[in-house]
């Protein structure tokens, strides 16, 4: 059964994607939640947004490749919410999908920084706090290539969520480790969210050549989800989990066998209304 008990939660990169339908899911169940992204007006707009759900929500602006933003972060929330129990280091980039020959070196740059230091500097920020307050929960979002599937174009992003998923595993095993002389020790667990539909994708479908596109899109009404339906499931797992090392998988290789064969029969169309 979930735990529905008030939490307070805290998502970086939620201005909008999978981390803003996050904050708004918690929100709807009755959660506090303080979101983070990179821009001001950004975060702004996406407050003014979710406090129409729910006035318990409060944002900040903080650039996850800097520790001293996130620990800012943390205090923000304590100040406002009194703890935080639940974390989630979701806070990410893509690349361009060209070979990593031809991808500019500000971006490699960019989805190392934000994917893998993000994750890396957020987890012990939450760790280092909720070893203090008694307990929590830390969650890192990982995603394609966490398992080493490669695709072509997407090396480095898969690069970072592969180091995302390792890290948290050896996170896990270390607090497990010191479990037994410490009360009260967080969860150190990951997501794996799978094909959803963000605003990125929609972006980098614009952008891409016609016959390029026909195949994504192809793909991702077999396999994928909308921000909406992903966030209900992750929240209500997240709300549900009380174990650590947990990787939970929204897209395992059963499900997206028995969606190739359901595609067979019933055709959709995630995309309608998105202009691409």
């Amino acid at each position: 059964m979930s735990d529905h008990s008030p939490k307070v939660v805290v998502i970086t990169g939620a201005a909008r994607g999978i981390g803003f339908g996050l904050a708004l899911e918690f929100l709807q169940r009755g959660h506090c939640v303080m979101i983070c992204d990179l821009h001001h007006e950004s975060v702004h707009q996406a407050v003014d947004t979710l406090e129409k759900t729910a006035s318990s929500v409060a944002g900040r602006t903080c650039d996850v490749t800097d520790p001293k933003d996130l620990q800012d972060l943390w205090r923000a929330a304590v100040d406002e919410f009194d703890r935080v129990d639940i974390w989630i280091n979701n806070a990410g980039v893509g690349s361009d999908q060209s070979d990593i020959i031809d991808t500019p070196i500000h971006l490699l740059q960019r989805v190392v920084d934000t994917n893998i230091k993000g994750a890396v500097y957020g987890t012990q920020v939450a760790l280092q706090g909720m070893r203090e307050q008694g307990g929590g929960a830390i969650y890192n979002t990982a995603g394609f290539g966490s398992d080493g599937f490669w695709r072509r174009g997407m090396t480095i992003y898969g690069t970072s969520k592969r180091a995302v998923a390792y890290f948290s595993k050896g996170v896990a095993k270390e607090v497990a480790a010191a479990a037994s002389s410490q009360a009260g020790s967080p969860l150190v667990c990951w997501l794996n969210p799978g094909m959803v539909i963000t605003p990125l994708v929609i972006e980098e479908a614009r952008t891409m050549p016609s016959e390029k596109w026909k195949a994504g899109r192809r793909v991702f009404n077999m396999w994928g989800e909308t921000i909406e339906t992903t966030a209900q499931q992750l929240v209500e797992r997240i709300l549900d989990n009380q174990k650590n090392g947990v990787n939970i998988h929204l897209l395992p290789g059963w499900k997206m066998a028995w969606k190739a064969l359901c595609s067979l029969v019933v055709r959709r169309d995630l995309f309608a209304g998105h202009g691409v």
